[in-house]
């Protein structure tokens, strides 16, 4: 379950970088990119993406709202909410060593995702010189190793435990991920 709910938020990120590079960042022209560069480009693309955004919280919403009679409902020694046991149900939450873990992990990962994309924008104008419909083919075609790894998780974590399956994939990931950029600069 939780797979396909990767998969369905990657494909959403997917439909709005391909959106975005062959509507709203096209280059008008023939310098590469011109339509990346421009200021007014975007927003109208924050527009569109607030809408998707939007649109998959309706979605959400109505198709979960039914699940919410049958949803365990919190011990209530008062009545109802106060933020003094709101706090106190943070600070129990936060008592978790493994939370703590996960909530760092989460935001390392956040950080490395957005200064990733943002030197990947640079480093596909200025080093491999894309042009914005270039950039749009390779994001709809991100969607097959989306879609290999959704497959390959099962048989993966039937395999090996999850902390194994994590650091082989890191590996993996730190070993592949460099090497267009080196054999490009050794010609």
């Amino acid at each position: 379950l939780n797979s396909f709910r990767w998969l369905l938020g990657w494909t959403g990120s997917l439909v709005l970088a391909s959106v975005g590079w062959f509507y709203f960042l096209a280059d008008p022209g023939d310098q590469v990119g011109e339509g990346r560069l421009e200021a007014a480009n975007y927003p109208a693309i924050g527009v569109f993406a607030g809408c998707m955004v939007f649109i998959a919280i309706l979605i959400s919403t109505f198709g979960t709202a039914k699940l919410i009679p049958k949803l365990r409902q919190p011990r209530s020694e008062n009545g109802g909410f106060s933020a003094s046991g709101f706090f106190h149900g943070l600070r129990a939450a936060l008592g978790s060593h493994s939370l703590r873990i996960l909530l760092g992990s989460s935001l390392l990962a956040a950080a490395a995702l957005g200064i990733s994309e943002v030197l990947g924008t640079f480093m596909n104008t200025w080093f491999w010189e894309f042009r914005s419909e270039q950039l749009g083919i390779l994001t709809i075609f991100q969607i097959v190793p989306l879609l290999i790894g959704v497959a390959m998780v099962r048989s993966i974590s039937e395999r090996m435990d999850k902390r194994s399956a994590s650091i082989r994939l890191a590996l993996f990931a730190i070993l592949w991920g460099p090497l267009p950029v080196v054999l490009r600069l050794l010609g």
